[in-house]
């Protein structure tokens, strides 16, 4: 199936990931110190990647996966054991 639009692929991801690459190319050019430039390029490629997964979550199945994990959580609190867990026949 052909998909089109700007959604696929996100102009947002894409330009966060170009933007944090050249934030993180630019500083290591200006000669910072390692860990400085370490922390710096792990805020930004975490910024990047956060704004690919939002792009993701907007418009995919992830909703759907995280309410999928959650429901044994909540399964296991509010419905009766006998529900949440079945004990075998006797025989």
């Amino acid at each position: 199936m052909p998909v089109s639009g700007f959604s696929f692929p996100s102009g947002h991801a894409t330009s966060s990931a170009l933007l944090a690459g050249a934030l993180i190319w630019l500083i290591a050019q200006t000669g910072v110190r390692r860990p400085v430039w370490l922390a710096v390029s792990g805020i930004l490629g975490l910024w990047a990647l956060s704004v690919a997964v939002t792009r993701l979550y907007l418009g995919s199945w992830l909703l759907a996966a995280a309410w999928l994990i959650l429901l044994p959580l909540v399964a296991a609190h509010s419905l009766p054991r006998a529900v949440t867990a079945p004990q075998p026949p006797d025989g």
